[in-house]
């Protein structure tokens, strides 16, 4: 302290003798340390929820141009709200849905959801739903063209209805085609479900296209028969066909998850089929 008091009174009186104020040197600079640097404001969950309410808004309104790319950044940011996070389910839902059944687009679906299901991160829920969706789209870019000349909804309707009959048919007797069979309804029931979508019969189609798949579905697109049978949950709530396709799906995840160990179900699948079965259920 000493040394310091006399550094100071020298500088005074040096300053006095030369009839101006002169300041002492300054001090060397210092680095800040990791403590005190400033670090840049990290994005508050508010924005994320913002930019969510945003997306439903456009999704509400029909105006699915913006409302996808919205949902996408909404999902890509998700795990910066946990309110937010609870809804990652409803968002790819709604992102499947403006690309297949708004916008026709299939490869566009088969690029995004190609890229969810290889993520890291999602509960089961979430990666049945990312495969459920990426299997629709490859089927229906790979059948969604119609067959030879008919593009006629009551006949592709009529003959995948047919087909579809054959087939279970077959299966019931254990018939030698009844593969065959269900396979020729597919290649006329999702033309029908991809062209016809505000058909009357659009539900009990895709509730065929469900039980087909879930005979017959191509490795390796798991879960494509759910994909069907939540669209008609989805789309017929409350409806004697929603609780049928309801409890299709929960038989098939039964199958799907359980064996000579047990049940091993996991929670976040559990939870999705709560939350259809309220969608199903008679109200």
């Amino acid at each position: 302290m000493e040394a310091v008091k006399t550094r100071g009174v020298a500088w005074v009186a040096c300053g006095l003798l030369l009839g101006a104020s002169v300041a002492p040197p300054p001090l060397p600079a210092t680095e800040p340390s990791s403590e005190t640097a400033p670090q840049p404001p990290k994005a508050p969950s508010a924005n994320v929820e913002r930019l969510y309410h945003d997306a439903q808004r456009q999704y509400q309104r029909g105006n699915y141009a913006e409302a996808l790319p919205a949902l996408q950044h909404a999902w890509t940011r998700s795990a910066e709200s946990p309110a937010i996070r609870s809804k990652r389910l409803a968002i790819l839902d709604e992102i499947g849905r403006i690309y297949l059944r708004e916008q026709h687009d299939p490869k566009g679906a088969i690029v995004f959801f190609t890229a969810v299901s290889g993520g890291a991160g999602l509960s089961e829920a979430e990666q049945d739903s990312a495969d459920e969706w990426l299997s629709a789209a490859r089927e229906w870019e790979a059948l969604g063209a119609f067959p030879g000349d008919i593009q006629d909804a009551d006949r592709l309707f009529a003959l995948g209805k047919r087909y579809h009959q054959l087939g279970i048919t077959e299966r019931r007797h254990d018939g030698t085609t009844r593969n065959a069979q269900l396979h020729i309804a597919a290649s006329y029931l999702v033309p029908f479900i991809v062209h016809y979508d505000r058909d009357r019969r659009i539900g009990e189609g895709l509730f065929m296209m469900g039980e087909i798949r879930s005979y017959t579905f191509p490795d390796p697109d798991y879960w494509v028969q759910n994909f069907y049978l939540k669209e008609v949950i989805r789309r017929f709530p409350h409806t004697p066909l929603a609780l049928q396709a309801w409890e299709r799906m929960r038989d098939e995840v039964t199958v799907n998850y359980s064996g000579s160990g047990g049940d091993f179900t996991p929670p976040s699948v559990l939870k999705m089929l709560e939350t259809y079965r309220s969608l199903a259920e008679p109200q």
